[in-house]
C-alpha cells in the first residue's frame, strides 16, 4: 500500500502523538505485507543451503541412511537393500568457482570529471575511494559473501552508511556490511530487476537486550521501556545451533522508503551573479539559480529512514540525505514470473541430482557385472536357491562344492556406450551452467600439427565469462561506490580530507576539497603554499559566494571582498561537482593477461618486439638496468672468447698487459698527495 498519503512525510515528528500513530500503523502494515511475500521463499532458500551443505535427504532413502546422513554428511549413503547413493556436489564446486572468478577480477575505480576544473578533485576522490575499499578490505569481508549469496540463493545485500559515532577522532566512519537475503524485506509489489521499482525495503536486526538499550537511548528511549521478543527467530523458521540460548533479544526493523513530491521553484534574476552558490542563515552552502522570475513545478523524490519496534513503534524518522537506498541487491537471474531472482543452485541442483543418479546406477551396474556367479547342478540349485540368490544380490561368497571342487565362472560385460554418453552429457551441462569454463576440456590439437604457442593461444581464448553475472556484479559494486562518494561529499570535513590525503593543510600538496574559506583564509592558503591564484583557479573548482547575499551589484575589489564577508567554496562535491563515479570490473583480466603474454612471446620469436617491451610484458621492473647488466656480461664473454680464439700467444700477451696495468695503478695510488694535516713516512700516510 502507498505509504503516508495522509501526511507529508517531510514534516513527520515521531514525538507528536498525532504523527506517531499514523506512521506506526503504516510501517507495521508495510512490514506485514512484505513478510507474507518474503516467507514464501524461506523454505526454498533453506533447501538450497541444506543441499549445498550435504544435509538434504535423497529420495527413497531408508531411515537408517537418514540417520547416517544426519550424523555424518560425508558418509556414502546406502539403503537397506545394499544399494549405494552417490552425491558428488558439483553444484557447490561450480558456485565456488564463480566466487573465485569474482575475486580474481581486476577492479578499477573511475571518477570522470565533466570540466577541467574537476580534474584534481577527481584524482583525489578516486584515490580516497580506492583507499577506503583497500583499508576495509571490502572485497574479502563483504563482496565475496555477497557474490556467494547471489549464486547460492539468487540474492544477497550489501549496506553502505555513515555512522558519526564510530570514529574516535570525531569524524565518523563509513559502515560497509553484507546482509543475508533472509534479513531484508522488499516491497512486495516490486517487479523489475534489482528491485529498481521498489518503494521501500526493511532490514530485520536481532540485537541483544543490553545492546538495544544502549543503542535506543540515543533516541530518548529508557531501558525499562524496551521489551524482549522472539520475532526474528520465529520469522526465519530456521533454528541454528548457536541460537539455542537463554539470552534475551530485541528485534529492530530498519525501515527506509521513498516518496515523490511536487515542488514550486522560483527562478529569479539577482543581477550579475559571481557564483551559483549561496550560504543560508545556518552557514550551509546551497545552489542558487539565475534568470527571469518564473514559477516552475518539478517532481522531486525524497528518501526517508525510520527505526521501528513492535513494542515501541517508530522511534526514529528523518529524511535520508544520501538521496538513495543504502542497501544494494546482488541480484542473480531475473524471473519474469516470480518475485525473487533465480539462483544458480536452482538450475544446478536438478542437473546435479541427475548426475548423482547416473553415478549411483553406474556403481550398481559395475558391482553387479563384477560378481562371480558359481556354476551349480540342478540338485544344488533346488536345495540352496535362496542362499545363492542372496549371494548374487550382495556379492558375498559362501562355500559350495560340486564333485568336491569349487567351480565359478566370470561374466563381465561391457558398459553400454549410451550410458557413458549420458554421463558425459550431464557433466557437460553442469559445466555450461557455471560462470566460466574451458569448453574443450583440454583436448587441444597435437603439437606435431600446431605450434605450442598456437595451442596456448587457443587454450587462453577458450576461457570466457558466461552470461549476465559480470554486468550484475558490476552494477552492484558501482552503486556501492556511488554511495561512498555521496557520504564523502556530505560528511567529510576539511579535517577529514586532510587526513585522507595523508598530509597537513600547510603543505603545498594539500588540495582543499569540499572546503569553505573566507577571502583572507584563501589568500593565506595561496601565499603559504606559494601557489599562483590564476593557475589554482584554472585547475580547481573555486566558487565565490557573498554571505549574506547582496541586493545590489558592486564591482569586485579585494576591499569589498573582505568588507562583504566574501566566502569561497573550493572543490565542492555532491551532484554539483559534475563527476561520474563508476567501477570497471574486468572478470576477464586473467585471460587477457595470459593472451597478451602469449602474443608477446610470438612477437618475440619473430623479432617484432624490442627487449625492453618484452621484459615489461613479463612483469619485470627496471628493465633498462637489467638490459645494461646483460649487455656488460655479454661484452665480457665476447672479449674473453676473442682472446681464447687468438691462441696461447695472445692470452700470454694480454696477461702481461694486465700485470703492467695493475703495477702502474699501484704507483699512482702511492704518489697521491697527502691530505691536509697528514705527514708522509716511507710509503705510509700518517695522521698529524
Amino acid at each position: 500500500m502507498p505509504l503516508l498519503n495522509q501526511i507529508d512525510a517531510r514534516t513527520i515528528d515521531v514525538r507528536k502523538p498525532e504523527h506517531k500513530v499514523i506512521i506506526d500503523s503504516e510501517i507495521r502494515q508495510a512490514i506485514d505485507d512484505d513478510r507474507l511475500m518474503h516467507e514464501k521463499h524461506l523454505h526454498t532458500w533453506d533447501s538450497y543451503e541444506k543441499y549445498l551443505e550435504e544435509k538434504e535427504i535423497p529420495a527413497n532413502m531408508s531411515t537408517d541412511a537418514e540417520a547416517l546422513l544426519t550424523k555424518d554428511p560425508s558418509q556414502i549413503l546406502k539403503d537397506e537393500d545394499d544399494n549405494y547413493y552417490l552425491h558428488i556436489n558439483k553444484t557447490r564446486e561450480i558456485n565456488g568457482r564463480t566466487v573465485a572468478e569474482f575475486t580474481q577480477g581486476n577492479k578499477t575505480v573511475n571518477v570522470d570529471p565533466d570540466r577541467p576544473q574537476f580534474t584534481k578533485i577527481a584524482g583525489i576522490t578516486k584515490k580516497v575511494l580506492e583507499d577506503i575499499e583497500s583499508e576495509k578490505d571490502i572485497y574479502v569481508t563483504v563482496r565475496e559473501a555477497c557474490v556467494q549469496g547471489m549464486v547460492d540463493l539468487g540474492l544477497h545485500w550489501s549496506e553502505v552508511d555513515f555512522d558519526p559515532r564510530t570514529d574516535e577522532t570525531d569524524m565518523g566512519d563509513i559502515i560497509f556490511e553484507e546482509v543475508s537475503a533472509r534479513d531484508v524485506l522488499v516491497d512486495c509489489k516490486s517487479r523489475k530487476p534489482f528491485f529498481a521499482d521498489r518503494r521501500r525495503d526493511c532490514r530485520m536486526i536481532k540485537m541483544e537486550l543490553a545492546e538495544a538499550q544502549r543503542y535506543l537511548s540515543r533516541f530518548g528511549i529508557k531501558p525499562d521501556e524496551i521489551a524482549t521478543d522472539n520475532e526474528y527467530d520465529e520469522y526465519h523458521q530456521l533454528i541454528k545451533d548457536n541460537d539455542i540460548t537463554t539470552d534475551q533479544f530485541v528485534t529492530l526493523y530498519m525501515f527506509q522508503y521513498k516518496k515523490k513530491y511536487s515542488l514550486n521553484y522560483e527562478h529569479t534574476d539577482a543581477g550579475i551573479s559571481m557564483s551559483n552558490y549561496s550560504v543560508d542563515d545556518e552557514g550551509k552552502i546551497k545552489r542558487q539559480s539565475s534568470g527571469e522570475s518564473i514559477n516552475i513545478e518539478k517532481d522531486k523524490e525524497y528518501y526517508f529512514r525510520a527505526i521501528y519496534n513492535s513494542t515501541l513503534g517508530t522511534v526514529f524518522h528523518k529524511v535520508n540525505e544520501l538521496g538513495q537506498f543504502t542497501r544494494t541487491p546482488y541480484y542473480n537471474k531475473h524471473s519474469k514470473t516470480g518475485f525473487m531472482p533465480i539462483a544458480d543452485t536452482y538450475f544446478l541442483k536438478r542437473l546435479n541430482k541427475l548426475y548423482d543418479i547416473i553415478n549411483s546406477v553406474f556403481l550398481a551396474y559395475v558391482r553387479k557385472m563384477m560378481k562371480n556367479p558359481i556354476a551349480v547342478d540342478e540338485a544344488t540349485w533346488s536345495q540352496y536357491q535362496e542362499v545363492i540368490d542372496q549371494a548374487l544380490a550382495t556379492g558375498e561368497s559362501f562355500p559350495l562344492k560340486k564333485d568336491g571342487k569349487l567351480e565359478q565362472a566370470n561374466f563381465i560385460k561391457d558398459i553400454p556406450p549410451a550410458f557413458m554418453n549420458l554421463m558425459q552429457m550431464t557433466y557437460k551441462a553442469l559445466q555450461d551452467a557455471g560462470f566460466s569454463h574451458d569448453p574443450i576440456e583440454g583436448r587441444y590439437p597435437d603439437k606435431r600439427e600446431f605450434s605450442g604457442t598456437a595451442i596456448d593461444l587457443l587454450q587462453v581464448q577458450a576461457l570466457k565469462p558466461q552470461g549476465y553475472k559480470e554486468r550484475h556484479i558490476t552494477y552492484a559494486v558501482t552503486q556501492e561506490t556511488r554511495l561512498i562518494y555521496k557520504i564523502m561529499s556530505l560528511y567529510f570535513t576539511t579535517a577529514r580530507w586532510i587526513k585522507v590525503q595523508d598530509t597537513n593543510s600547510d603543505k603545498k600538496n594539500f588540495i582543499p576539497v569540499n572546503t569553505t574559506y573566507t577571502y583572507d583564509q584563501y589568500l593565506e592558503y595561496l601565499q603559504t603554499n606559494k601557489i599562483n591564484m590564476e593557475l589554482f583557479e584554472d585547475e580547481n573548482d573555486v566558487n565565490y559566494v557573498i554571505a549574506p547575499p547582496r541586493n545590489t551589484y558592486e564591482p569586485f575589489t579585494q576591499e569589498s571582498a573582505v568588507n562583504n564577508n566574501l566566502l569561497l567554496v573550493i572543490n565542492p562535491l555532491g551532484d554539483d561537482a559534475d563527476m561520474k563515479v563508476s567501477i570497471k570490473y574486468d572478470f576477464d583480466s586473467k585471460r587477457n593477461k595470459e593472451l597478451t603474454l602469449q602474443r608477446t612471446q610470438v612477437a618475440r620469436k619473430e623479432g617484432l618486439i624490442p627487449d625492453d617491451e618484452y621484459l615489461k610484458a613479463l612483469g619485470f621492473e627496471n628493465v633498462h638496468e637489467m638490459i645494461r647488466k646483460v649487455e656488460e656480461k655479454n661484452e665480457i664473454i665476447q672479449v674473453g672468447k676473442t682472446i681464447v680464439e687468438g691462441g696461447p700467444e695472445l692470452v700470454q700477451a694480454v696477461m702481461m698487459f694486465v700485470k703492467k696495468f695493475q703495477m702502474v695503478q699501484e704507483l699512482k695510488n702511492q704518489n697521491k698527495p697527502a691530505p691536509f694535516g697528514a705527514k708522509r713516512q716511507g710509503n705510509e700516510v700518517l695522521a698529524a
